[in-house]
């Protein structure tokens, strides 16, 4: 009553018993090799968990960590000290090339930005400065004369009056390029228009004429730094070398402007006022400017 157990292939041919065979072997070992493989590659990721704690625990990692952590403070620091000299270079910076930078992607100056209105308004800015700078300093010989014959002196103490301002200003003008290249030039600019005007305020009420060649002296200083902020002044605002000679051609013509004036403005001053006011009229246009 019991039904023998023969298997699947009995009964037949001897090839389809051996292709029964490998298909019953096949099936039966394809769960053990992939119950193998993920065996095998949850071991592997142990493997590298454990490598990796052990390297993180190693004392040569920690060294690691502690020097990468050491470079990364220094560079912070390097780039913190940066900041002040590139917050100079940037004032430093020609105004139409930052506002070009800042107003728009494409490189130009936005719509809001009137280039050429800006323009006319620094290049005369520069230019009244330098004719007050010359109306400060060529008004030497209008009240010398007066001041000569108010204290008694000669000949002699007027040429040592008037060659302490130019020993001053040749002297400062060969060693102050380090420092118009440091400081922004419209404060410098600023400077030596006010040093100047205060130089002339304190000749009008000098008694000696040492005191004199000493403040004439200081005016030269000051003076030595006009003309080269005007210069620096007037690069930023015209960076184009195509239009760059044409304007500064009209800005050399300040030279020729100032010393006219200084007669016009300076002799009718001290013919109402006296000698003082050649000291005072330009010192006050100096401050104004």
């Amino acid at each position: 009553f019991f039904a023998p157990s023969f298997p699947r292939w009995a009964g037949c041919s001897p090839g389809q018993a051996d292709q029964a065979r490998r298909r019953a072997a096949h099936t039966t070992r394809q769960p053990q090799m992939c119950l193998s493989r993920s065996a095998s590659e949850r071991s592997l990721v142990q493997n590298e968990q454990s490598s990796s704690s052990s390297l993180a625990a190693s004392p040569a990692h920690a060294k690691a960590a502690a020097a990468a952590s050491a470079v990364e403070a220094q560079l912070r620091q390097r780039a913190h000290a940066a900041a002040p000299e590139a917050a100079r270079q940037a004032a430093r910076q020609s105004p139409l090339r930052r506002a070009r930078d800042e107003s728009s992607d494409d490189g130009w100056p936005s719509a809001t930005f009137d280039t050429s209105r800006w323009r006319w308004r620094e290049f005369a800015l520069i230019y009244g400065a330098y004719m007050t700078l010359l109306l400060a300093r060529k008004n030497y010989g209008f009240w010398l004369p007066s001041v000569l014959s108010e204290l008694g002196a000669g000949k002699g103490e007027a040429g040592m009056l008037g060659s302490t301002f130019e020993i001053a200003y040749g002297s400062c003008a060969l060693l102050n390029g380090i420092l118009i290249d440091l400081v922004p030039p419209k404060a410098l600019l600023v400077g030596a228009l006010l040093t100047s005007a205060g130089v002339n305020v304190a000749l009008g009420s000098a008694g000696s004429l040492g005191m004199m060649a000493l403040l004439w002296g200081s005016n030269g200083v000051a003076q030595s730094f006009g003309w080269p902020s005007i210069t620096n002044v007037f690069l930023a605002w015209f960076p184009d070398p195509a239009s760059r000679g044409s304007w500064y051609s009209l800005l050399s013509t300040c030279q020729n402007a100032g010393a006219a004036l200084v007669p016009l403005v300076v002799s009718a001053t001290v013919a109402r006022f006296g000698w003082r006011a050649a000291v005072y009229t330009p010192a006050a246009a100096a401050a104004a400017a």
